[in-house]
């Protein structure tokens, strides 16, 4: 059987602390097979990223081959920020959204 393409899912973050699990446990919970995440991060002050690396990396199945974190060190704003993470994507699929939303399923990727 042939490999699933890697699928990109870019995280869009900026102070939304009381969201953002929900958020990236979304996209942990994806059943499908090939998953590159890229959470970025807009200079937030209301975020502790070493806190969420761990909860990922404690929380995350196999099919998340890899976890890109890009944290900037001003505030670029939605659009340059975005642009910025999608050139770190290697996946032949891209999805983007933000830390307030969330995928409503485990099949939403694979679907």
């Amino acid at each position: 059987m042939e490999k699933e393409p890697l699928y990109s899912i870019v995280l869009l973050h900026y102070n939304q602390p009381n969201y953002v699990k929900q958020a990236i446990d979304s996209i942990l919970m994806q059943d499908y097979e090939n998953i590159e995440l890229v959470f970025a991060d807009d200079c937030s002050s209301k975020i502790d990223v070493q806190e969420l690396k761990k909860y990922v990396e404690e929380n995350k199945k196999s099919n998340i081959k890899k976890v890109i974190w890009q944290i900037n060190s001003e505030n670029m704003g939605t659009v340059k920020s975005l642009n910025s993470a999608i050139l770190k994507c290697q996946g032949e699929y891209l999805l983007f959204f933000a830390a307030d939303d969330m995928l409503c399923n485990k099949d939403v990727i694979s679907n």
